[in-house]
């Protein structure tokens, strides 16, 4: 337990004091807020696409069924679309977060030789390594999400309240089940 506490801990130094890694995590940072907003549109044109199919469910007329497909159809391409850019956008995180980790790595490259003689066994120094991309990725997505949960909220749900007074917009909740799991498999995403 202790061995653990000290290498997330030594992690943790380690990558404060590497160079470059704070721009880094601010552009990271970034990234991981445009990717939850996205991510966030796609639930919220979700929750709606859902509650149009159910209102046409019920709807007995056939002209009123026609009618309201239409609207139907375009939220779900913009469904489609809001989830096909946030998993972009997720991809283009996880693959700047390993190539930025692999030059941070390679600069460290001497310290870890020394830290090796020193008597530091490998699977330390490798256990090293893989908690600092952990830490980093977890620090830029839970920044990036709340942030973009505050931003999103302000500016399409109050935004929307103002204007319309639909049961969809005023009912509409994140589900944090399927947040915690776009975490868990950034996170296990990293080293694949």
């Amino acid at each position: 337990m202790t061995k653990s506490y000290y290498l997330i801990q030594d992690s943790f130094r380690q990558l404060i004091r590497t160079k470059g890694s704070f721009l880094t995590f601010i552009l990271s940072s970034l990234v991981s807020i445009i990717g939850f907003f996205c991510y966030f549109l796609f639930l919220f044109f979700n929750h709606i696409h859902l509650g149009m199919v159910a209102d046409l469910e019920k709807e007995t007329d056939f002209i009123a069924v026609q009618m309201g497909m239409a609207p139907v159809m375009a939220m779900l391409v913009f469904k489609i679309g809001a989830l096909i850019l946030s998993l972009l956008i997720f991809l283009l995180l996880i693959l700047y977060i390993k190539k930025s980790f692999k030059q941070f790595l390679f600069s460290q490259q001497e310290q870890v030789k020394i830290r090796h003689l020193l008597g530091e066994s490998t699977r330390y120094l490798n256990g090293l390594s893989i908690i600092q991309m952990e830490l980093f990725l977890f620090l830029t997505l839970f920044i990036g999400c709340g942030l973009s949960n505050q931003i999103f909220k302000y500016s399409v749900i109050e935004t929307l309240k103002i204007g319309v007074d639909s049961e969809n917009i005023n009912s509409f909740q994140i589900d944090f089940i399927s947040l915690a799991t776009v975490f868990i498999v950034l996170l296990c995403f990293l080293f694949h």
